[in-house]
């Protein structure tokens, strides 16, 4: 019996039914048994769940004293810091409903998510912030986090705000389970984001299937180099080691892979969630031998395309044992379907997972926590096993709507099942293969190319370090596919060895017309690190509009290709 299957054993045997609770209410039962173990490190300093479980109550009375009452919306801006993990509890204590923004996001941004979800409170840390509430925003409460506009008398600092408190000696307790804790908007990789509502247990369920595949031990250790304003970091990193005592380890601002290293060793991390663009940087670190890394033995990557080389040099440099992959979204409360640690890198490379195994309804069977159907994207009839199809899913972790009703009548079905607008099927062993979204695909010449298969291929050439293809109008052909790589050399016969390699190993309709080549640091990005294909679809078809661009051109950051005659002897 392997290791993980002993820790598997003991999680069922301590969570042998499902208890219906608030986050609030699982950080009490974590503090009861962890009190002194540390829950949450940042810039080097160490909390414990009781240092952390005092302030939250310490923060709720703030929160009270402030005007939030059960049920109100509370925007918050901030980085990786404590008081992000205090606000999420006291407002869950107390009933309120946190909305996290992007820490990145524009001012207009702020504004329309203020405006969605009529919040009537902000919390943040950001100076460009602070004028906000004036004009139709005069109403709100903004509370900053630094403490630094202490002169603006619609801005309360937070040293003002946490002091309020103390005054409160009776504050509210939320003990429904199925309220809505959190509304997490979108990344907008493919489109406008959209508020989507998620209750405390959706999320607990979410991580505690998460915590039960990987199979978390008392105290695991997990860095994440990832925004907790978004499920993946959230979920099955801060949520989940809840369960187990574990330690979250965050970092702030650009990831840096030097950092994260020393806080590996320093700390004797075990764990690491990340995207595959975080992986490639600790990877290509110049000085990642000066590490030795003996603690970490676990890693989830996932998000976007990992090419080969990066899922077997995370075995062999860093020396993983349990690696997986995964597939999920926002509206199914982070990830729905996960690789087992132990799986082979093949599987890595060609599947995302199986669905995870969690409470059923009845809070007592473990079973699938998400229930799946592959239906034909137009007309959603039932596709047959093994065919292609648009994914659309039900179950416990699964969101009821968005905070504008208008949303649910285009992501749901007439029967409730929600429309993830994600191509792909269930084989034989009931691992789902991932084929991209519906509206990434694009036909050249009438023939159906999947950017996800393309992508596959390419980055599977040996020159390439990572790759992203888009499909952009064309008046001849109707579409063309764009390739934005990111070389191991820029070179020229690096580039022409890729673009051999294409013509090679794709068929003539999936080659790419034109190849920006480039470092994907350029390439515009979520804060999850996932790349916004849809602005680099427009990037690509403005580039492309000027005449000069006949055949090679550059630009400050790229060098740009069209596809030549010479390798298979067609006209481009």
């Amino acid at each position: 019996m392997k290791n993980i299957d002993l820790r598997r054993s003991r999680l069922k045997q301590e969570f042998s039914v499902w208890e219906e609770m608030t986050l609030y209410q699982r950080l009490v039962e974590a503090e009861k048994k962890y009190s002194t173990d540390i829950f949450f490190v940042n810039a080097g300093i160490e909390y414990t769940y009781g240092e952390i479980l005092n302030t939250v109550n310490k923060v709720a009375k703030s929160l009270t004293a402030t005007g939030v009452s059960l049920g109100d919306c509370v925007a918050c801006v901030l980085y990786n810091r404590v008081e992000f993990i205090y606000i999420t509890f006291a407002l869950a204590k107390i009933g309120a409903v946190k909305v996290p923004i992007n820490r990145n996001a524009s001012l207009t941004e702020v504004l329309y998510i203020l405006k969605k979800t009529k919040s009537k409170f902000f919390i943040t840390e950001r100076d460009q912030d602070m004028d906000i509430c004036v004009g139709e925003m005069s109403a709100l409460k903004v509370i900053d986090v630094n403490s630094r506009f202490k002169k603006n008398k619609k801005i309360i600092p937070w040293d003002d705000f946490f002091k309020a408190g103390e005054i409160i000696t009776e504050e509210s307790l939320c003990l429904n389970s199925f309220a809505i804790s959190d509304i997490i908007f979108t990344s907008g990789s493919t489109g406008s984001p959209k508020g989507v509502m998620l209750s405390h247990d959706m999320l607990l369920r979410s991580a505690f299937a998460n915590c039960l595949n990987r199979g978390f031990e008392k105290g695991r250790k997990v860095l994440v180099p990832l925004p907790l304003f978004h499920v993946y970091g959230y979920v099955e990193g801060l949520l989940s080691v809840l369960f187990v005592g574990g330690s979250i380890f965050t970092m702030q601002g650009k990831f840096d892979p030097e950092a994260a290293l020393e806080i590996i060793d320093q700390f004797s991390v075990q764990d690491i969630l990340c995207v595959p663009s975080i992986m490639i940087k600790i990877l290509q670190f110049e000085n990642l031998k000066n590490y030795s890394l003996n603690s970490l033995y676990a890693a989830y990557c996932s998000a976007s395309v990992c090419p080969e080389w990066v899922w077997t040099e995370i075995k062999s440099k860093l020396k993983i044992k349990e690696l997986i992959t995964g597939y999920g979204m926002t509206e199914v409360s982070g990830a729905s379907v996960q690789t087992d640690p132990y799986d082979d890198v093949s599987i890595l490379l060609e599947k995302v997972g199986k669905i995870l195994e969690g409470f059923s309804e009845d809070n007592v069977h473990l079973g699938p926590v998400v229930s799946y159907k592959v239906v034909d994207p137009v007309t959603y009839a039932l596709k047959e096993k093994g065919q292609v199809g648009e994914l659309i899913c039900k179950g416990t972790i699964v969101t009821k709507g968005y905070c504008e009703e208008s949303h649910k009548e285009d992501n749901f079905t007439e029967d409730g099942w929600l429309k993830t607008g994600d191509l792909g099927f269930f084989d034989e062993e009931g691992y789902l293969r991932y084929v991209g979204r519906c509206n990434d695909l694009y036909k050249v010449n009438g023939e159906n190319v999947s950017p996800q298969f393309v992508d596959k291929i390419i980055s599977e050439c040996e020159h390439v370090v990572v790759v992203e293809t888009v499909g952009i109008p064309d008046e001849k052909l109707g579409w063309i596919g764009v390739a934005f790589i990111e070389a191991i050399s820029e070179k020229q016969a690096c580039k022409e060895k890729i673009m051999k390699y294409c013509h090679q190993n794709l068929a003539p309709y999936q080659v790419p017309k034109y190849y920006f080549f480039s470092s994907s640091k350029e390439w515009p990005q979520t804060s999850t690190g996932k790349i916004q294909k849809s602005k680099l679809r427009e990037f690509a078809k403005k580039m492309l509009e000027k005449s000069s661009y006949k055949a090679r051109c550059t630009n400050e950051h790229f060098s740009v290709y069209k596809t030549s005659a010479k390798y298979n002897g067609n006209k481009n």
